[in-house]
């Protein structure tokens, strides 16, 4: 097998937030997106092994972040994501407390999509649901350039009574 550089290259970033979660590109990145899955595992104790030697360990469902540093951006597409964020109020407005993401239809698809000739023939990340981590605190107003800093999180949300079979994310940009 021969080595090579990896290269994905551009990423379009991509959000279910159109009629009936039709995609909408949201923009790009400045240094490509970061993503980071979390695959919880915790220890289990006996008497066997002590108090500090696990005897066992137990797996729970993976998570991610999702981040990206947008330097170009669809602004009707952005606010969106920002009243998303806000619970589907006014951006700005906050939501009542204790409102469910996944059983109150919160989360959304985000896709982050490359071309379909990448140089390294990449795959897409493909998040089923997922949310903004909290909306970006800092703005810059004025002349120069701004960049957003944006984070996600992805779960896979499951509906039925076990996550047996969750999702968390696909290869397919379809």
């Amino acid at each position: 097998m021969a080595e090579s550089h990896h290269v994905f290259g551009e990423a379009a970033i991509k959000v279910g937030l159109g009629s009936a979660g039709a995609l909408q590109t949201l923009g790009f990145s400045v240094d490509g997106v970061d993503i980071e899955e979390y695959r919880p595992v915790v220890p289990i104790y006996d008497d066997r092994a002590g108090p500090e030697t696990p005897t066992d360990e137990q797996q729970f469902p993976s998570y991610g972040y999702i981040a990206a540093q947008l330097i170009w951006w669809d602004s009707t597409v952005l606010s969106n994501v920002f009243v998303r964020a806000d619970n589907g109020t006014t951006e700005g407005v906050n939501a009542g407390a204790g409102v469910l993401f996944g059983a109150g239809g919160k989360y959304y698809r985000l896709l982050i999509d490359v071309p379909t000739v990448s140089p390294t023939n990449e795959l897409p990340f493909n998040f089923l649901s997922s949310r903004l981590e909290g909306k970006p605190t800092r703005t810059k107003v004025g002349s120069k350039t701004y960049i957003w800093t944006i984070r996600w999180f992805a779960v896979g949300f499951f509906t039925s009574t076990s996550a047996s079979g969750s999702v968390l994310y696909n290869r397919v940009n379809t």
